[in-house]
C-alpha cells in the first residue's frame, strides 16, 4: 500500500517534470480520487482473501470426504474379495451362483481379478507414488504430467497425482 499512498505525489512530480505542474487544488482532488480507489481496492482484497479462505476450507473438507469414501470403498472391496474366496473354499464345494446360474471357475476368477484391479486403483489414488507416472486405470499408460486439459488416452477421466 506504500506505493499507492505516494502515487498522488509521484503524479504531481511527474507533471512538474513534464512542464505542467499541478496546483494544490488539483493535487488534493487527485489524492481524494486515489483515496477512494485505494479504499475500494482494500475492500476488494479483503473480500477476495475471505473468499479464498472459505474455498480452501471447503476444498479441504471435500478432499477429506473423498479420501474417507475411497478408504471405505477399498475396505468394502477387500471384504467382498475375502467373502468370495471364503465361499469358494467352504463346504459349498467351490460353486457360486449368480442370478440362479452357476459360475464357472474362469468367471469367478475374472470377477476376483476385477475386484482386485478396482481395489488397486483405489489404493493408488489414496497413496500415489511419486515415481509412478502412469494412469491408475488398468493397462493404461497415460502420463500425468501433461496438465489438466488432457484426458486419459482411453477416454477415461484422468485422476492426476500430486
Amino acid at each position: 500500500m506504500k506505493n499507492e499512498t505516494n502515487l498522488a505525489g509521484e503524479i504531481k512530480n511527474c507533471m512538474e517534470r513534464a512542464g505542467t505542474p499541478l496546483s494544490e487544488d488539483q493535487h488534493m482532488v487527485l489524492a481524494g480520487y486515489l483515496a477512494v480507489d485505494r479504499q475500494s481496492i482494500e475492500q476488494n482484497q479483503k473480500r477476495q482473501e475471505e473468499m479464498i479462505s472459505s474455498l480452501k476450507i471447503d476444498l479441504l473438507q471435500s478432499s477429506a470426504q473423498a479420501f474417507e469414501l475411497a478408504r471405505c470403498l477399498e475396505e468394502c472391496l477387500e471384504d467382498i474379495s475375502q467373502a468370495i474366496t471364503v465361499t469358494l473354499h467352504s463346504g459349498n464345494k467351490g460353486t457360486m451362483k449368480l442370478d440362479g446360474r452357476e459360475l464357472t471357475p474362469a468367471e469367478i476368477s475374472i470377477r476376483l481379478q476385477s475386484l482386485t484391479d478396482k481395489r488397486r486403483r483405489i489404493l493408488k489414488a489414496l497413496n500415489p507414488s511419486k515415481n509412478d507416472n502412469h494412469c491408475i486405470y488398468p493397462e493404461c499408460q497415460c502420463p500425468f504430467d501433461m496438465g489438466p486439459d488432457y484426458q486419459c488416452l482411453k477416454g477415461l477421466p484422468v485422476i492426476r497425482k500430486k
